[in-house]
């Protein structure tokens, strides 16, 4: 049975993804035509083994999504249960870790307007998870509720009780801008009225989330007429899982926030993620037409930033060019890498500059090529990442919060092993807020990150959590507590060991912290779940997260470094073998 050799094979992290004869190309068109069968067994057999894929794969799997997207659709129509939500659960890790919710939500309209109406109670179900689990920030959510407002309407009763429930929890993420907008969408008043009532009933209840706006809209005063009023909402990635947490948990403390997010957010002049998704594209528009084009552009950066006499006003605009080339297509080019290496000093400068607005800007730069180019902007992250932890103490807000939000963007998507010392050896330094930040990044590492990329430092965060259980900082220990039950899953007999040699008093601390946890023992509502190396845990990790979001940055090759290369040839046998069975449509 091709489906049972595949998914062990797939669970292991050390078996390779590379094949000789068959492409992965070859291999995933095989497994849509699984999820295209009319035998749901062999459907639901497909989606099994497309998740592990995406999980295995990671970010390379986004130029796959379009390849398996048409026939995930269809499935959320299927008369089987079991089938319809494993098609649901797929797509989510579309979103994360192969591509963006965004970028996903962005392919499905085709399921708003499908002629079964499971379909599009399935694709609204997956709105409203979407929101939960990331939050309203991960959606330019002004582009989807026209497409909800429609379906209010739809003839289908499932289908418009669904509408309106998505409408609900996007109102409970965002406020009353959304009652706001709802009136320019042509509603009957009839549907306005029932649409507040639901409003106010979830406001009353206590449910909405800290990132609502409870007061009426300002919309007059705050932007132009022509702008959606909720068009703010875009995609933001480390604290929206957190919301979702808080959603489910209901309780105070550490397990529903990230306290220091919220905290370095409130004081006069600090940013957060979303000031952060703002600025991303607040660029210029830039099109460029050769390679040669590209790395002249990036000369003159380097020039202007590493040029003291030049304005800060020049510089600033210079590192919108940045993110401007990025957007018009500049990283395609082979050569931009290489030129984006010769930035790397240019860029230090910029966030060691004085000037707070320079700072912000070099930081915003820094967390947008994170999230555009992940991976492959590890050796700048590795040379940046110093100089913004030194950013975190500083007493201007504006400076010491571009730096915590612009190292979560690095940490959420840029997964290279060299990133773990250095945030680890800033646990010794005399500031109790660096530490309690090092041991935040610790703790999303540890939820958000797959195992192969940690494995070359199981002793270095061992110890880590280890020193991070007895910090003096209180917020820095639960952090710890936190990242401990990360670390447990992830490597079970290290933390074993770790657990028997702490007091007892500690001991039962970590405990005390999973039985206030959810029922699944998870640190962080139903992200995190400390428990046997089971399939449906190596499903889950990267599915969901504590403090950053799922992992995204998984490499499809060589997925093990610690095999031998003997080893690994013969097991890109065995992916040959199992590809030409998927190919040839062995199911069962």
């Amino acid at each position: 049975q091709t489906h049972a050799e595949l998914m062990p094979f797939l669970t292991d992290p050390h078996s390779s993804l590379e094949c000789r004869e068959y492409s992965v190309d070859q291999m995933i068109e095989g497994l849509a035509n699984w999820v295209k069968s009319s035998n749901f067994k062999v459907s639901l057999n497909g989606l099994e083994v497309l998740c592990l894929m995406v999980d295995r794969m990671g970010e390379n799997f986004k130029q796959h999504v379009t390849t398996v997207l048409p026939a995930i659709i269809d499935r959320l129509g299927d008369s089987k249960d079991q089938v319809r939500e494993m098609s649901q659960q797929l797509l989510l890790k579309l979103m994360m870790p192969a591509s963006t919710p965004q970028y996903v939500l962005d392919r499905l309209g085709p399921a708003f307007q499908h002629k079964l109406w499971h379909v599009k109670e399935g694709v609204l179900v997956t709105l409203q998870n979407t929101i939960n689990r990331y939050g309203a920030r991960c959606l330019l959510l002004s582009k989807i509720v026209p497409d909800i407002c429609k379906l209010l309407d739809d003839p289908s009763p499932q289908v418009r009780e669904a509408a309106v429930n998505s409408l609900v929890e996007i109102y409970r993420h965002v406020g009353e801008k959304v009652r706001s907008d709802l009136k320019n969408k042509g509603l009957t008043q009839q549907r306005l009225n029932q649409l507040n009532a639901k409003f106010e009933e979830i406001k009353v209840s206590g449910n909405m989330l800290p990132t609502a706006d409870i007061t009426p809209s300002r919309s007059s005063a705050s932007s132009t007429n022509d702008e959606p009023d909720f068009d703010f909402v875009k995609p933001t990635l480390s604290k929206p899982v957190q919301r979702s947490a808080s959603s489910v948990s209901g309780s105070g403390g550490l397990k529903k926030t990230i306290p220091s997010a919220a905290s370095a957010s409130s004081g006069s002049g600090a940013v957060d993620e979303e000031l952060f998704i703002k600025s991303f594209e607040d660029v210029p528009n830039i099109k460029i037409y050769s390679s040669r084009e590209a790395q002249e552009q990036m000369l003159k950066i380097k020039d202007v930033l590493s040029d003291p006499n030049v304005t800060w006003e020049k510089r600033i605009d210079h590192m919108k060019t940045m993110r401007a080339l990025v957007i018009a297509g500049a990283s395609d080019y082979d050569d931009f890498f290489q030129s984006l290496r010769m930035l790397e000093s240019a860029f230090i400068m910029a966030i060691k500059d004085l000037r707070s607005q320079v700072v912000r800007e070099a930081c915003v730069t820094i967390a947008y090529l994170s999230q555009q180019l992940g991976t492959k902007f590890d050796h700048f992250a590795e040379a940046a990442l110093p100089s913004l932890i030194n950013l975190i103490p500083n007493s201007a807000k504006v400076m010491s919060t571009s730096g915590v939000v612009s190292i979560r963007f690095i940490m959420q998507f840029v997964h290279t092993n060299r990133l773990i010392p250095i945030i680890t050896s800033n646990l010794t330094s005399k500031s109790n807020i660096i530490r309690r930040y090092s041991l935040e990044f610790v703790n999303q590492i540890l939820h958000s990150w797959p195992t192969h990329c940690l494995e070359k430092h199981i002793a270095i965060l061992q110890d880590a959590i280890k020193k991070g259980i007895s910090d003096a900082d209180s917020e820095a220990r639960a952090y710890s507590r936190k990242a401990f039950w990360g670390f447990a899953d992830h490597f079970k007999s290290q933390a074993d060991a770790l657990l028997n040699s702490l007091d007892p008093s500690k001991q039962k601390m970590l405990q005390g912290e999973v039985s206030n946890s959810s029922s699944s023992s998870s640190l962080n509502g139903d992200q995190v779940k400390p428990k046997s190396r089971s399939r449906a845990a190596s499903e889950e990790r990267s599915a969901q997260s504590s403090l950053g979001t799922p992992s995204l940055r998984k490499p499809m090759q060589k997925v093990s470094s610690s095999k031998s290369d003997a080893g690994a040839v013969e097991v890109d046998g065995d992916l040959d073998i199992l590809a030409r069975k998927a190919q040839q449509k062995s199911y069962v």
